[in-house]
């Protein structure tokens, strides 16, 4: 799973003398949050929405209305934007992209390959590669969850061959790690519950659930 499968390619990016406000109409417009800053193709920042309110007048200000609006208006970019911008590359693998998330609790990488731009990465990309290798949307499936010992080798292709006997075809497969055993999660095309449910379990499987989807 690399980054490049489920980042967002559609870049929308802005440079760093352009006034807050504009961010703000793309942001709005765009239905974003955050916007790389480029200056001649070179990444030099981000800038989000919490940026741009941490940048705003305290409402206890003194200031005037006016007085406030005038300074929003002459702010640049390069004035808010955050300088040190956590990047990763579009062939690494998502898993990293996860982590470095997860450890700077951050919500958002650009994507750089070679000091270019390529996209970003965001925590609603994550969920959305989760639920696509899930197989969330997977109607007219069946979902199954088979329980194996940690050493039994070959239980894989051995439940494939019978999949394919039966006229089953697997959609997506996910394996769950525990201590003392493994668990395989997957969808496969079909809705015939008792046909599936009898094949796997005369071959000795340890089915722990079995419904169809959709």
């Amino acid at each position: 799973m690399a980054v490049t499968d489920y980042m967002s390619k559609d870049l929308i990016t802005i440079t760093p003398d352009e006034h807050i406000n504009k961010a703000l109409d793309i942001m709005k417009g765009h239905q974003i949050n955050q916007i790389p800053v480029l200056k001649e193709g070179k990444l030099k920042g981000l800038i989000t929405r919490e940026d741009i309110a941490a940048a705003m007048p305290s409402t206890s200000t003194s200031l005037s209305v006016y007085e406030v609006s005038y300074l929003i208006s002459k702010a640049q970019i390069s004035d808010v934007m955050e300088k040190n911008v956590a990047t990763i590359s579009s062939q690494a693998q998502l898993e990293d992209a996860v982590k470095i998330l997860r450890d700077q609790n951050i919500n958002v990488l650009v994507v750089v390959d070679n000091e270019a731009v390529k996209g970003i990465l965001t925590k609603n990309d994550i969920f959305d590669a989760f639920l696509q290798i899930a197989g969330y949307d997977l109607l007219d499936s069946l979902f199954l969850r088979v329980k194996v010992v940690k050493d039994d080798k070959g239980v894989i292709a051995h439940l494939g061959s019978v999949l394919a006997e039966n006229d089953f075809s697997i959609l997506n497969l996910v394996v769950l790690r525990h201590p003392s055993e493994r668990v395989l999660e997957l969808h496969v095309k079909g809705q015939d519950v008792p046909k599936l449910t009898a094949a796997l379990t005369s071959e000795g499987f340890d089915l722990e659930e079995i419904h169809a989807v959709g």
